[in-house]
């Protein structure tokens, strides 16, 4: 059988987050790699790099 998933993230000003629905059909935030809830939302303009 093919599931279909969804995610929703949150792009904000200052932190940005993603969640998905669980098995119970519950809002779960996905951590990041450092096992945060959020994570700083941050562009850096490097000369003429973009990270």
């Amino acid at each position: 059988m093919n599931q279909r998933k969804a995610v929703g993230i949150d792009l904000g000003t200052t932190f940005s987050a993603v969640a998905h629905i669980d098995a119970y059909g519950k809002p779960q935030i996905i951590p990041n790699t450092e096992s945060e809830r959020i994570t700083p939302s941050v562009i850096l303009f490097d000369g003429s790099n973009v990270i």
